[in-house]
This record gives C-alpha cells, sequence and structure tokens, in this order.
C-alpha cells in the first residue's frame, strides 16, 4: 500500500526559508499514526525517512513568501480546496529552487534547535522530545463525546461490516483539561485489527491547513459539502466543522469511504 509522504523521501529541504511553526496537537497526531501504522506493518523507517514526514507537514502549513516557497508552489499540479482546508498534489519529478545559506552556528536546547545564519536570519525547530503523547490525550466514551466539544461532534450511522466504536478522545490543554477543538475518533474491526480514523475539528482560518496527496485527487459532494477523496481519506467541511475519514490502515476503498462519509450527522 502506499504511504501518503513516499514522494517526499528523497526530497531535501533547506528550512532557512521558513518561519519559526508549531505543530498543532491534530498535526503531531496525524504524524504520529502514519509513523505508527508502518511501523504496525512491519515497514522500516529510516531517520531520513521520518524527517520527510515532517518536511511535508512544514512544507504545506508554514509556506512563506519566499522563492524557495513559491517554487514549491509551482510545483503543484492538483489542488482540491474544502474551504478552510486543501489536498494538493506536486509534480514528484518537480525540484523547487534551493535556498544557499551560510550557517553560522547550530544550538540546540530542551528540545528546541535554533540554525544561526550569516546573513543575521535563523530558524528555530522544535519537536515533543520524549514521552508517550498519548499522556496528552483525554479519553471519553461515546455518549459523553458531546459533553466536551466546542462544537456538535458529527457521528457516522454506517460503518463497514465488523467494525464498532473503539475509543474517542481530546488534548488535554496547558491545565490538563480537555481541549474541545480537536476530536479523535477509532473504529476498529477485532478480528482484522484494524482501524479507521476520524479527526474532527473547528473549522476556521486558524484551524484550516493543507495537507499533501500521493495519488489522485477526486472532488465529491458530501450531503452539499465540498470534498476532497484521496489517498484512502476523505475530507470536507459542514457546519463549522472540519471532518476527516482515514480508512488507510482499514484499507477502505472510495465507494466505503463516500458511504460512511454520508452517513455522517
Amino acid at each position: 500500500m502506499k504511504n501518503k509522504y513516499r514522494a517526499l523521501n528523497d526530497v531535501k529541504i533547506d528550512f532557512s526559508g521558513y518561519e519559526e511553526y508549531q505543530l498543532s496537537d491534530l498535526e503531531m497526531e496525524k504524524m504520529k499514526k502514519s509513523i505508527e501504522n508502518r511501523v504496525k506493518n512491519g515497514k522500516k523507517l529510516s531517520w531520513k525517512k521520518l524527517a520527510a514526514v515532517a518536511a511535508c507537514v512544514a512544507v504545506v502549513a508554514a509556506l512563506t513568501q519566499t522563492s524557495f516557497a513559491k517554487s514549491i508552489v509551482n510545483g503543484i499540479i492538483e489542488k482540491v480546496s474544502t474551504g478552510h482546508n486543501a489536498v494538493t498534489k506536486v509534480d514528484p519529478n518537480y525540484s523547487p529552487a534551493p535556498i544557499d545559506k551560510e550557517i553560522l552556528s547550530e544550538t540546540e536546547d530542551n528540545g528546541v534547535k535554533t540554525i544561526e545564519y550569516a546573513d543575521g536570519s535563523s530558524v528555530m525547530v522544535s519537536y515533543a522530545g520524549e514521552g508517550d503523547i498519548s499522556e496528552r490525550h483525554f479519553y471519553v466514551n461515546e455518549n459523553e463525546i458531546a459533553n466536551y466539544t466546542s462544537f456538535a461532534p458529527k457521528l457516522p450511522s454506517y460503518l463497514p461490516e465488523g467494525y464498532a466504536f473503539d475509543t474517542a478522545y481530546l488534548m488535554k490543554d496547558e491545565n490538563g483539561n480537555a481541549s474541545g477543538d480537536y476530536l479523535f475518533i477509532e473504529y476498529k474491526n477485532e478480528a482484522a485489527d484494524k482501524k479507521i480514523r476520524i479527526h474532527e475539528r473547528v473549522s476556521n482560518d486558524e484551524t484550516g491547513y493543507e495537507t499533501g496527496a500521493v495519488g489522485e485527487i477526486t472532488q465529491v459532494d458530501i450531503n452539499g459539502s465540498n470534498a476532497a477523496l484521496y489517498d484512502n481519506t476523505i475530507m470536507w467541511e459542514a457546519d463549522g466543522v472540519s471532518v476527516e475519514i482515514s480508512g488507510f490502515e482499514a484499507g477502505l476503498d472510495n465507494d466505503a469511504l463516500v458511504k460512511m462519509a454520508k452517513s455522517v450527522e
């Protein structure tokens, strides 16, 4: 099965053209799930490939108006917008223009790497460091979800055969309380040991993002909303909520994803 980020495995990126960007809990969780799936399926991951996954998120989420950023945009061959979010595909044969800057120093402190350049500019790269990200999860029962979210959660009335509710959680804020803007739901097929994952969040300019696709991007209608169907995933926005169903691990085809999405209320 294709990995979403394979197209960027061998791309070398100079981050000096970017502003500092702190990954959101949603982005960190999606990266973690992608890595977990590959390890679970017995696929080896080199640090080079892990860096490529992070690079993909950084390229999509933190593009600035630099010559490098503009050259990345020039390589986009497909794009489907759902409103505040979008899915893009970059020509795998396209090479962005490099940025040539002399590095003066590199320092690291408490999980933050700072690179200083000869022209006086600098870039900071932060990461989660040690520890289990699940410690940041606030788990809730299926019938309690609406009590903790800041939006009306959308749940599917249709599930592929063999799947049932497994778990739901939100992210903890700095005080250890549930942050209601992001919701994660997992449905599991116990016999196959596979999961379908749903990510929901408040849809606005602050939470909006772009993600990359390896395969074809198809624009479909989900109950009157524009949706992007790509790489065993479907994403759309409705009633101020962004919904993403990932059938990557479960191997769901497009028909099953669309049927499930249309049942979400």
